[in-house]
């Protein structure tokens, strides 16, 4: 009788494990993740979107991004020969001038982030990083004059430029003020892409642009998105952290890939507003976490202008997220504010 109990338990066991590797074998399969890449706005992109509802367009969703990217090139791009910006550059009225809603929303925000930097963001420095090389000229084998630094420092200023809400329009105060957007147009070419992405009912998507990155929900399985924040190197790429994230943007901002040398000097491409000069401290790079690309991306230059010390005080005040990559005699140093520590629980 023992042994018929027994029989009977040993059965109802591999049943129970026979049906739950039915189960198992039943379940459907993740939908495969849809991939787009490209090059835009002098970069390259890289669109994922993971668990793609059934049905969905994958010409219509390319051909919208890249719809969207070409507007934001051909509004806010100084290398486009006919955009928004480029006409409004070579103009020299001081008269108020129309502007697209895109643009005027770049603009508010890139003039609100330099009121609340006290002018470390500065959109106006378009004649200084021209003067540079890191604009449409060539780089110079030389390092501009202190007299040109001057000349061009005294045709810029956020102060200088003036935007009116009500007549949607753009003004600036010196005829040979240029205006460049290259340290905030690409996130706002991300923050658009991922408004487009949820307009078209994508749930889980990760959106990058030359480096600058906005996430929303899973990546498969339910597990987050592992975004990398690279080790500032110039002779060879490698990780320096890896971060999950769900919903958030993150924008870096470093010395270590745009930059030039002479006579053994570093010249990289954020200019200081205060000098007119290639920002020069201990910073190797800046990774700032936000709601929107666009204002991280706008944040982290700033703080790389700003320096470790004034940087960190003017993040605490206005509880930003950032961590910073520093170069010390003892090596590569990793800094951080305490939001964002709480957003990735180190």
């Amino acid at each position: 009788m023992r042994r018929i109990q027994d029989l009977s338990k040993k059965a109802l066991y591999w049943a129970l494990v026979i049906s739950l590797i039915l189960l198992i074998s039943c379940e459907k399969p993740e939908p495969e993740p849809i991939e787009f890449s490209g090059f835009a706005l002098g970069t390259t992109y890289s669109i994922k979107i993971a668990q793609p509802f059934p049905g969905i367009d994958r010409d219509n969703l390319l051909s919208g991004i890249v719809s969207l990217l070409t507007d934001v090139e051909n509004s806010m791009s100084v290398f486009h020969p006919e955009s928004e910006i480029t006409r409004f550059n070579q103009s020299e009225s001081t008269k108020p001038q129309a502007i697209s809603p895109e643009l005027f929303e770049v603009l508010s925000e890139a003039m609100e982030i330099s009121e609340s930097s006290s002018g470390a963001f500065d959109i106006t420095l378009g004649g200084l990083i021209e003067l540079w090389g890191f604009g449409k000229k060539e780089r110079p084998t030389e390092v501009p004059s202190e007299n040109d630094i001057q000349q061009a420092l005294a045709d810029t200023g956020f102060t200088n430029l003036q935007l009116d809400a009500k007549s949607r329009s753009l003004r600036k105060a010196l005829p040979s003020l240029k205006l460049n957007l290259s340290a905030i147009a690409k996130g706002f070419a991300v923050d658009r892409v991922a408004q487009f992405l949820e307009e078209y009912e994508v749930a889980n998507y990760l959106v990058e642009i030359g480096g600058e990155i906005r996430t929303r929900g899973v990546k498969k399985k339910q597990m987050p998105w592992r975004v990398a924040i690279e080790k500032p190197e110039i002779s060879k790429r490698s990780l320096f952290k890896i971060l999950e994230f769900e919903n958030a943007s993150m924008a870096t901002s470093g010395d270590y890939r745009n930059f030039y040398e002479i006579n053994g000097v570093r010249y990289s491409h954020t200019i200081n507003p205060f000098d007119g000069r290639p920002s020069s401290n201990n910073i190797a790079s800046v990774s700032v976490v936000h709601r929107a690309c666009m204002t991280a991306d706008a944040l982290a230059t700033a703080l790389v202008v700003m320096g470790y010390e004034k940087g960190y005080r003017f993040a605490m005040n206005q509880r930003i997220a950032v961590l910073w990559i520093l170069r010390t005699e003892d090596g590569l140093v990793e800094k951080s504010t305490p939001d964002f520590k709480s957003n990735f629980n180190f």
